[in-house]
């Protein structure tokens, strides 16, 4: 079952026909021939002002004049990588591939050594022929394969630049509209092929589902080079000839009430994330931030990517409730990149399913249906229905057999959006028959009761961390790097079945015998995590060797650990939380009085002194770790959040104005201080009014 694309001509002979219309591509001249003047994309900065208007004219004039030039290249039928910080730049990008019969591949923006690392294995799998990216993107990515030593034979293509273009020929069809690399795999990275037809099933679903049409107004802060964001955001507001207004992510992590702000703004219709990002509201926004807010316009809160959870709900609505957020606005959701994006989702005026379950003693996977929820009962939100056209059996793992309802067993789907696979893989293992057709096998389990469907945990145990899929032993092999670690003792898990804080439980080896040797593994395992996959582990466990549970054949019991560690009968030789707890030597009086050394001399060692003491706060990690010169911050669990927190420090100390691009572009302490050096001599030369010759 591989999967190849098939290239042929067409040319459009009615720009008014969607009905006629074979990519999204077309739907977009479609929307232009609407509707030329409407504006199909605002983009908002990290503060939540404008900063530009795209209309559907503008929108397909730029798509127009750089398929003009992809044109030029030889890249028809090949796989080649998007690689952006702004989404104008990605989504133009985007569909000129598509016109161009070029197969787009969306991937972050750089932040690290690691991410670089993780690139490098997606353009061997899907033999890349470029990187189309802006130039910044491209000096960045030319640096990093430079100091890998290991540079990959690619071209990278400035989008950006000013270019001569050709006038653009006939739309060139590809049977492969993109790939997208799931965010599970970075040891084996794999890429789902999303076909034109797997596209335009899932939109007319997804709008069938939440109503979306030409009035509707989407906001997003969602990352647009993952599917929820770009199929469920996007690439829906150019189906339905909508307008989508834009927030960059790092904005709605350092201050959440941008996004409720936004929605208020615009009159936003739809608007959605998982579930951490509606507790993210209800813990930060203050009631300062919500004065002139008004949410009566947001008739769809979708809510998918992890597990929906009942209290989140609940909370959000009475938090916002005065504001005109209506509980009835939230619309449960499951999906997966295999499915394109969306299996089932809960219609706006339905009635939304908890149902608080146990499970039987002697059968684990028949579900028990309680009156009332108690401590001992698991509160479960159904996520809708199963959307026409897509067909779902829910199976006992092993034996294929279908489950009846209220019998939990794995997830598999069929149907128009449901891909053939991966990209360059045997993908025979991933599929299962039933009643002559095959059904792809989502590693979820869950159930059915009343025609609804209920997702109730992870068969294959992956990890869910914000939204983002993860598997442990991708995880698990990059801890067995550290030294003195045993390779073969290393469980990751989180906290709860399907989602929560991650936990690492390392076996370490006998030489490590010191409180010191130790701290040093925990900070080494706590920076490989944070450095490669961008999590900062809740707690790290060192133990003796055989500690972890296994089964008979010596497989680790993930399952069993999260039980062990939740009960506190791991004997820990060390751990994370415990250092933390430790080891508060720098405190705010030592920031504070690094701070003013910087006031008084804002030089390289005082600036230095000041940056660490910052991280030292945020990270709770040695400042012998901080200030190694090849430790990069992304190593040290700076992420979006921790470098929003940055920023906001720096300004409110300083008055520097810095951005969270500026820490992942100068991802080490050296340049930070370096940066940081230049823009206070700018901001005292500004002041005593001196001349800058340059």
């Amino acid at each position: 079952m591989g999967v190849s694309g098939k290239e042929c001509y067409f040319y459009l002979s009615n720009l008014g026909d969607c009905a006629m219309s074979r990519t999204i591509f077309d739907y977009l001249i479609s929307s232009t021939a609407k509707d030329p003047c409407k504006i199909a994309f605002i983009s908002l900065g990290e503060n939540g002002e404008e900063v530009r208007r795209l209309s559907y004219t503008d929108l397909l004039a730029a798509v127009e004049n750089l398929s003009g030039r992809l044109n030029a290249k030889n890249w028809k039928g090949h796989c080649v990588l998007l690689m952006f910080q702004h989404t104008d730049d990605f989504i133009v990008s985007f569909l000129a591939c598509i016109r161009s019969g070029i197969i787009p591949v969306p991937v972050p923006y750089l932040k690290g050594r690691k991410h670089t690392e993780r690139l490098e294995r997606i353009i061997t799998d899907a033999s890349a022929a470029a990187v189309l990216s802006d130039e910044p993107g491209l000096h960045s990515l030319q640096r990093r394969f430079s100091e890998s030593g290991d540079a990959a034979c690619i071209v990278l293509y400035d989008t950006t630049a000013e270019e001569c273009s050709l006038p653009p020929a006939a739309p060139v069809y590809n049977e492969i509209a993109f790939i997208q690399y799931t965010s599970g795999s970075t040891g084996n990275p794999k890429g789902v092929v999303v076909t034109h037809s797997n596209l335009l099933h899932n939109e007319q679903q997804i709008s069938a589902c939440f109503g979306c049409e030409s009035s509707s107004v989407i906001f997003s802060w969602l990352p647009f080079y993952h599917d929820m964001g770009l199929i469920g955001n996007l690439l829906q507001t150019i189906y339905v000839g909508g307008t989508c207004v834009l927030l960059p992510p790092s904005g709605f992590m350092r201050k959440p009430a941008l996004w409720l702000q936004g929605i208020s703004r615009y009159k936003a219709t739809h608007s959605g994330a998982p579930d951490f990002a509606y507790m993210h509201c209800v813990n930060k926004i203050t009631t300062d931030d919500m004065a002139k807010v008004d949410l009566s316009s947001w008739k769809v809160a979708f809510s998918g990517a992890e597990t929906v959870n009942a209290s989140t709900i609940a909370l959000f609505s009475r938090r916002f409730s005065s504001i005109g957020f209506s509980e009835e606005s939230f619309c449960p959701c499951y999906g997966l990149a295999e499915a394109t994006l969306l299996v089932a989702g809960r219609k706006r005026g339905e009635t939304r399913t908890t149902l608080f379950i146990s499970t039987e003693e002697n059968n684990h996977r028949k579900i028990v249906l309680h009156d009332q929820i108690n401590s001992n009962l698991k509160a479960v939100v159904s996520v809708g229905s199963v959307f026409n056209g897509t067909s779902i059996r829910i199976i006992t793992p092993g034996s294929n057999r279908s489950c009846e309802a209220l019998e939990e067993g794995e997830i598999c789907i069929a149907g128009e959006n449901v891909t053939r696979g991966y990209w360059n893989k045997n993908n025979e293992a991933y599929f299962v028959s039933q009643d002559t057709q095959l059904f792809f096998r989502t590693g979820d389990l869950g159930f059915t009761y009343e025609n609804e469907l209920f997702v109730h945990g992870r068969l294959k145990e992956m990890l869910v961390v914000r939204g983002q899929n993860y598997y442990p032993y991708d995880i698990e092999q990059q801890v067995a790097k550290v030294p003195g670690v045993e390779n073969t003792g290393i469980a990751v898990f989180t906290t709860n079945d399907y989602a929560g804080d991650m936990v690492v439980v390392v076996e370490i080896q006998k030489q490590l015998a010191t409180a010191e040797q130790m701290s040093d593994t925990v900070n080494a395992v706590n920076a490989i995590v944070n450095g490669h996959f961008g999590i900062d582990p809740h707690d790290i466990l060192l133990v003796r060797p055989l500690q972890i549970p296994r089964t008979t054949s010596g497989k680790l019991q993930r399952l069993a650990c999260r039980k062990s560690y939740a009960a506190g009968t791991f004997s820990s030789l060390c751990s994370k939380t415990g250092l933390v707890q430790t080891a508060e030597d720098v405190n705010e009086d030592t920031h504070s009085s690094r701070l003013e050394a910087v006031k008084r001399l804002p030089d390289a060692i005082n600036i230095q002194n000041y940056v660490v003491s910052i991280l030292r706060l945020k990270t709770h990690l040695p400042e012998q770790l901080i200030t190694d010169k090849n430790t990069e911050l992304s190593d040290l669990g700076v992420d979006s959040l921790k470098a929003m927190d940055l920023v906001n420090t720096v300004k409110h100390d300083l008055g520097v104005n810095i951005q969270v691009t500026d820490i992942f572009n100068n991802n080490s302490l050296p340049a930070l201080v370096s940066l940081l050096e230049n823009l206070l001599w700018l901001q005292q030369a500004e002041i005593t009014g001196k001349r800058m010759i340059i």
